[in-house]
């Protein structure tokens, strides 16, 4: 069985360019974690490629689900709507 971008997405984070950020800081009103499928609560992220990231990047971070940002202030690579999963 073959899996699906989402499920590569999620375990690997490593094909980005060296100098690429996999999370932001971004304007409020557009794509955001605070829309997101992966957001538990309102400041932890439950996507494990996201916290790999985090704990590879922040080598001192004690929760790496937690947000570095408020949810509508921050978005990753790794975003996706609730309502994409929901279809």
């Amino acid at each position: 069985m073959s899996k699906d971008i989402f499920t590569l997405i999620n375990e690997e984070t490593n094909y980005y360019p060296e100098n690429h950020q996999l999370g932001m800081v971004v304007p409020k009103g557009g794509s955001d974690c605070a829309k997101c499928k992966f957001l538990s609560g309102n400041h932890n992220c439950k996507n494990k490629g996201f916290q790999k990231w985090m704990t590879n990047t922040f080598k001192d971070v004690s929760d790496p689900s937690l947000l570095p940002a408020p949810a509508d202030e921050y978005c990753c690579d790794l975003f996706v709507t609730k309502e994409y999963y929901e279809r």
